[in-house]
């Protein structure tokens, strides 16, 4: 292992995970979305340069670049 990132293990709990549900039950958008912290990480991906890209499924996706930092 490179580093652990962390956990965001609250956010499994919520009705309607990985998404919000309103009042009426509908899913929504979630409003849990943190930088730095993932929601439902469900891809990943590199470029040529060493950043790693990671994909979330929920409504309307969200791409968290991981940028190589130098040596």
């Amino acid at each position: 292992m490179v580093c652990f990132l962390g956990d965001n293990l609250p956010v499994c709990d919520v009705d309607g995970w990985p998404n919000n549900k309103d009042s009426a039950g509908n899913i929504i958008p979630t409003n849990l979305l943190e930088s730095g912290k993932f929601n439902s990480p469900h891809g990943i991906c590199t470029d040529g340069e060493g950043n790693i890209y990671v994909e979330e499924w929920l409504i309307c996706g969200r791409t968290v670049k991981l940028s190589k930092t130098a040596p």
